[in-house]
């Protein structure tokens, strides 16, 4: 879907019929026109979207409280068994946070793919870094720099979730 939510009650209406659909098991969205309210409004439903993979393209989470909202929903997602964020403006903070959440996510043996484009935020140099992006950067879900063309050269990162744990093993597609 391509979808554009002007309004704060738009937001909450998508959210609605997404969690009203018992069938749909895959999503994607290409979300780069939602606000901070499409991101509120799926967190506070997400517990009742019956989806097992959410691929969401071209994602940008407008501030830190999108980022958590986004990163709670998708935590709290039952059924969710993989993942696929392509994110434009994914910051530090997001990728912090996802370390932060990637322990909560419920189901056994769940994938997460974190796709990076050759146009996302570079991450700061490490002196600047908290311990959980520092974390992050050492296993490798936060690259030092982006690949140079999206299309010849797109990282994936799988991350399998296991307890506290985040291996990260890369791949070259």
């Amino acid at each position: 879907m391509d979808i554009w939510c002007p309004t704060s009650a738009s937001a909450h209406h998508l959210v609605e019929a997404l969690c009203s659909m018992p069938n749909l098991t895959k999503l994607t969205l290409w979300g780069k026109e939602f606000k901070e309210s499409f991101y509120s409004a799926l967190n506070a439903k997400a517990s009742t979207v019956q989806v097992q993979t959410v691929v969401l393209a071209a994602v940008r989470c407008p501030t830190s409280t999108s980022s958590h909202h986004l990163l709670d929903a998708l935590s709290s997602m039952p059924n969710l068994t993989d993942l696929i964020l392509n994110g434009e403006k994914l910051h530090e903070e997001f990728y912090s946070t996802l370390n932060a959440k990637a322990s909560t996510l419920q189901a056994k043996g769940r994938t997460l793919r974190i796709h990076h484009r050759s146009d996302y935020l570079k991450p700061k140099d490490s002196e600047e870094l908290d311990d959980a992006t520092k974390k992050l950067r050492e296993e490798g879900c936060a690259p030092k720099t982006p690949p140079i063309s999206v299309k010849e050269d797109e990282e994936e990162l799988v991350l399998p979730v296991k307890g506290n744990e985040i291996p990260a093993k890369k791949k070259k597609k």
